[in-house]
């Protein structure tokens, strides 16, 4: 029984998410160990992110600048969390608290919630406070990011689906572009952000956008995701077909406008 308990233990706190790729938005579809990946430690703000793509490789990518003999860290969870909710619940799956930069000062906390949280002011029925909500606030952005999903999965609905990536861009640009956070290495955020950047330019050329719209989108899709993934990545074969349609519905429309 002692070894049992013991490999059980092992494979809970070693384990990996396979798959995350696939969906591109994380969605696992299952977990496997990886001995080399599993020796690296955990912090909240890492300097390289992991990910496993197709036959189950993981691959760790540098984020930043990495000297020899420097550390390699990745996050073990979500680095959007609240600093005081990573360090319950790091303790929790892996036994430990974490002492890393980002939970010791709780660096984006009062910013992250600027206005409160959605959930508890909705619960307090504080119409006020909810309508004043910065759109950069964490818990506005993962709401409008659950009903783009449905609005795509379930309702089918493009305009709609656009129309809410506005809204989520609108909060995820103040973090890549606001010099007082835009240096916080949160890579796992980062790479929501390349997504939906990619997903709009999905969106752009179905809806029949002015094609420089999509390009837009598509051009910093490209510039976040060529860090934080491989070229092999699901997303970057998703921006290579867009590009091509794209270029397919420019031709047509060439053609059509040359028969006039």
């Amino acid at each position: 029984y002692h070894l049992i308990f013991e490999y059980s233990a092992r494979l809970v706190n070693n384990r990996m998410a396979l798959g995350p790729d696939e969906d591109c938005n994380g969605s696992a579809v299952g977990t496997g160990i990886y001995p080399y990946a599993s020796l690296l430690n955990h912090n909240c703000r890492p300097n390289a992110l992991w990910q496993t793509y197709k036959k189950n490789v993981v691959i760790i990518r540098a984020q930043e600048h990495i000297k020899k003999g420097q550390e390699i860290f990745i996050a073990y969870l979500d680095t959007t969390m609240e600093s005081k909710d990573r360090k319950d619940e790091l303790f929790k799956n892996y036994g430990f608290y974490c002492d890393c930069g980002g939970c010791a000062s709780g660096d984006v906390d009062e910013v992250q919630f600027q206005g409160g949280k959605l959930d508890e002011l909705v619960e307090a029925n504080d119409i006020e406070a909810i309508n004043v909500l910065p759109a950069h606030n964490m818990t506005v952005i993962q709401k409008l990011q659950r009903e783009f999903d449905d609005s795509i999965r379930y309702d089918r609905d493009p305009e709609k689906a656009y129309k809410l990536g506005e809204r989520i861009l609108s909060g995820m640009s103040f973090w890549l572009e606001n010099e007082k956070v835009k240096h916080i290495s949160r890579p796992d955020f980062r790479r929501a952000c390349g997504v939906q950047y990619m997903f709009m330019g999905e969106l752009a050329l179905a809806l029949t956008k002015d094609p420089r719209i999509t390009q837009a989108y598509l051009h910093k899709a490209e510039t976040i995701l060529k860090i934080t993934d491989s070229e092999e990545s699901t997303v970057f074969n998703r921006i290579k077909k867009i590009r091509s349609l794209l270029l397919v519905l420019h031709a047509a429309h060439q053609q059509a406008y040359g028969k006039k």
